[in-house]
């Protein structure tokens, strides 16, 4: 297991680690997990919600010394499915929601948000947010798609062991991950999209929609869907799951 740190409470686990790292020597594959997250940060600034009694939040760090800021978009393939795997032994038709967000049966388990620090043209550090709606039963109206393991699962869910599994599969997963091609964790990533292959429904940011079928990511991290006999690519926030 990495180092791990627990903390009772903190605004977000990404910002408080962040500030961690700048002022202290800290160790790669650190973790910091706090018991209470007041502030969680999702993508785009975005908010997270938070049930200390159900809910997980911790942040990993990760310290590269390969990775182009170009290929960033690896990183969090990477990170998607190594979690991915360890719910699809939980819970039925779990996928990775484009870019990160983990679905199970159409419903949003879990959310991941990674900042780097750059140095050049190489990412240096990141630092891996994760939060896991683990035992909630209950959601907030404006939010119809978000569930939690155990409700998708249909049985008890232990937030610790459910802890550990997450961080020992980021360890595995990031130790490797210099070693494998970057090709083939992008075809894992892929193969795993949530909706891939099925005509939906989109959104886009200037208010149209589209009719189209994801058939895949670009390896900066674009959705390419296809859609009147031609592939188009969308940036997050450029396109969204109607």
């Amino acid at each position: 297991m990495p180092e791990i740190r627990i903390v009772p409470r903190v605004d977000s686990t990404n910002s408080f680690l962040l500030k961690f790292v700048k002022a202290n020597s800290v160790p790669n594959h650190f973790v910091l997990r706090a018991r209470d997250q007041t502030a969680g940060k999702g993508q785009q600034s975005s908010a997270w919600l938070f049930d200390p009694k159900s809910s997980l939040a911790f942040s990993y760090l990760y310290k590269s010394d390969y990775l182009a800021a170009a290929d960033g978009f690896y990183l969090n393939m990477a990170v998607s499915t190594a979690l991915l795997h360890c719910f699809q032994r939980l819970a039925k038709n779990t996928r990775i929601k484009w870019p990160n967000d983990i679905y199970a049966n159409e419903k949003k388990v879990c959310g991941i948000l990674i900042e780097n620090r750059l140095v050049g043209k190489n990412i240096k550090e990141s630092v891996i947010g994760v939060g896991v709606n683990v035992k909630q039963t209950t959601f907030p109206a404006h939010l119809p798609k978000a569930s939690s393991l155990e409700a998708e699962s249909g049985t008890s869910c232990d937030l610790d062991t459910v802890f550990e599994a997450l961080v020992k599969a980021l360890k595995k997963q990031l130790e490797s991950i210099g070693s494998k091609q970057l090709d083939i964790i992008r075809s894992q990533y892929i193969k795993n999209l949530y909706l891939r292959g099925k005509t939906h429904d989109f959104s886009l940011a200037n208010g149209d929609r589209l009719i189209g079928v994801i058939t895949g990511v670009s390896p900066s991290g674009e959705l390419e869907i296809r859609t009147r006999g031609r592939v188009l690519r969308f940036k997050n926030k450029e396109i969204s799951f109607s």
